[in-house]
């Protein structure tokens, strides 16, 4: 009887030492997916803005105030977003904005010490209508 009061004690123990590393790594994996999937999310959005504008400065400052109003409304996990390249076309017609994304990880990753991930994203939109 006394055997199986202790027995259950260690199985509880070494039950909780294997399934509390993964629901931390999980919980690491859900971060990396919100960052990358944001990351996204705010490269479209800086490629429309700039599609908007009529010339490459315009478009680029377009684009830049869309990285400002996102880190302004974003202070958790992806605060850390660049304007990579915001780029026309030889002809003028597609625009390509890279954005990039620095995730703080929740959890830091034991052995290596990473406490953050860099993600970017890459999208291109046309120009549908230009101002003459």
């Amino acid at each position: 009887m006394r055997a199986n009061r202790g027995g259950t004690l260690v199985e509880t123990v070494a039950g909780l030492c294997i399934l509390i590393p993964i629901v931390l790594f999980l919980i690491d994996v859900t971060a990396c997916v919100i960052c990358q999937t944001a990351n996204d999310a705010l490269a479209k959005h800086a490629a429309r803005a700039a599609c908007d504008a009529s010339t490459q400065p315009l478009g680029r400052a377009a684009a830049n105030q869309v990285i400002t109003s996102y880190k302004a409304g974003n202070p958790s996990l992806t605060a850390d977003a660049t304007l990579v390249s915001c780029t026309y076309n030889s002809a003028g017609d597609i625009v390509t904005c890279t954005t990039q994304v620095i995730c703080h990880l929740p959890v830091p990753v034991p052995f290596i010490n990473q406490t953050q991930q860099v993600f970017q994203a890459i999208d291109s939109e046309p120009v549908v209508g230009a101002l003459n």
